[in-house]
């Protein structure tokens, strides 16, 4: 399953359910302000870690916002930055998505 956030994790509880909820095999991207959960002081950043260590989930940022939020080069360890075509290509590859909004 793909699932997208878009809130901040400093603002809402939805990448935290997010991160409960997610199964092995499931990614995750961050997007608009969704990003700023994948920073080191991200309230969920060790739940964040632990799932891409240990949880096998993957976990992606879209770049065009990590840029816009000046997070490029402040992101978790493991969360990979993408851009659009590859948010599609993300898209296609699971038949199921969640939409955390």
């Amino acid at each position: 399953m793909l699932h997208t956030v878009n809130k901040s994790a400093f603002t809402s509880p939805l990448l935290s359910r997010c991160i409960d909820s997610a199964a092995t095999g499931d990614d995750i991207l961050l997007l608009n302000d969704g990003i700023y959960g994948a920073s080191s002081s991200s309230p969920c950043a060790a739940s964040l870690e632990a799932l891409i260590r240990d949880g096998g989930c993957r976990v992606f940022a879209l770049q065009e916002d990590a840029e816009r939020r000046s997070l490029t080069g402040a992101l978790l360890a493991g969360v990979q930055l993408i851009g659009i075509a590859e948010f599609v290509k993300l898209a296609e590859k699971h038949p199921a998505s969640q939409s955390w909004y």
